[in-house]
């Protein structure tokens, strides 16, 4: 596979599950530190810097309507019926 004649990858599952569940143990750090590691180094509630991340998660699906996450799914776009048609 060339990567320089690749274009970006639009639907995580065509990356196979190994790849898959690599990028979503990705996501677990950098949410984590995120959201709970930099309120505790600074002094801040974790509680309230988790619930100021869900607001602002439902506020950029509202503004946005993007399919991502939104159904009863935990899996990107595309997986669920509901978010295909969306497209």
């Amino acid at each position: 596979m060339d990567i320089s004649a690749q274009e970006g990858i639009t639907d995580a599952r065509e990356l196979g599950m190994p790849k898959y569940i690599i990028l979503g143990i990705q996501h677990l750090f950098a949410m984590f530190g995120a959201t709970v590691l930099v309120p505790v180094l600074t002094g801040l509630s974790v509680s309230s810097t988790l619930l100021f991340a869900g607001i602002g998660t439902l506020v950029f699906h509202f503004v946005s309507k993007s399919p991502l996450l939104w159904s009863g799914s935990l899996c990107a776009g595309g997986c669920n019926p509901q978010c295909d048609s969306a497209k």
